[in-house]
């Protein structure tokens, strides 16, 4: 994290460090993460996007097990969904893998996704006008879109990796 993100995320950190979230069985929306790293601003920005999403959010995490104990020691008392992801390091060709499976996408019983990455921030609660399409996501370049933060719908996805499961985006219509 690049200054002045870094200014943000300590400013943030020192007013709601004590931030805990709690998954609601109840809740149609999930913010998903998938994080490999030990990184310092992992746990303000799982704070972050527990404070701006608020309570109406299910949060879950994908770690790999050089992450595992990490995790749980940032973030005690937190009661969300984690998975462990078996593989020594969560690469970008690793995150492709898992993301593009229908198996993935079938771990959520909730309708509306959104994905981030430990490098995006949210800097206002949540503005539901997003929820009505039903995929929201940055381009990056002119074949691939960037998925630091993305907005889906879970059936959505469910279909898109059963239809192009085991081929490369560049081949997808």
């Amino acid at each position: 994290m690049e200054y002045p993100f870094y200014d943000l995320l300590v400013r943030f950190d020192k007013k709601h460090g004590d931030q805990v979230h709690r998954n609601r069985q109840e809740n149609i929306k999930a913010a998903v993460c998938l994080e490999g790293t030990c990184r310092w601003h992992f746990p303000i920005i799982m704070r972050l996007f527990s404070y701006y999403l608020g309570p109406d959010w299910n949060i879950y995490l994908f770690h790999t097990p050089y992450n595992h104990k990490y995790v749980f020691d940032v973030l005690p008392n937190w009661d969300i969904k984690t998975f462990v992801i078996q593989t020594p390091k969560l690469n970008a060709q690793v995150y492709n893998d898992v993301v593009r499976t229908p198996q993935f996408w079938a771990n959520f019983p909730e309708t509306t996704i959104l994905n981030f990455e430990p490098d995006a921030i949210l800097c206002q609660p949540w503005d539901t006008k997003w929820e009505k399409w039903d995929m929201i996501g940055a381009p990056c370049g002119t074949d691939t879109y960037n998925g630091g933060l993305r907005l889906t719908k879970r059936d959505l996805m469910i279909r898109a990796a059963t239809k192009y499961q085991g081929t490369s985006y560049r081949d997808w219509e």
